[in-house]
């Protein structure tokens, strides 16, 4: 996918919970999550997995599918298919 603000490329990925108290969110490339069952730890881990932390101030959204991220800009899309309208004919 490109980014509409840049034209870049998008990477894919999903959003988990970070922090013992769960105030922040990170996202990570789908295609790592995939492969790992458990979440990114170790240095090696996080970077394998080009996780970005977010803290839940900054966000506000339900959880989605696929979150794009642009690493170009910093554009961050969602695909939120559970709030589609029933009758959309796309």
């Amino acid at each position: 996918m490109d980014c509409p603000k840049c034209g870049g490329a998008m990477t894919d990925g999903v959003l988990t919970g970070s922090g013992k108290s769960g105030t922040g969110v990170q996202w990570i490339t789908k295609e790592y999550r995939m492969k790992h069952a458990f979440p990114p730890m170790t240095p090696k881990a996080l970077e394998e997995a080009q996780r970005i932390s977010l803290r839940m101030a900054e966000l506000n959204t339900h959880m989605a599918d696929v979150f794009w991220v642009c690493r170009k800009c910093g554009v961050i899309m969602a695909e939120l298919p559970r709030i589609k309208e029933e009758n959309s004919h796309e």
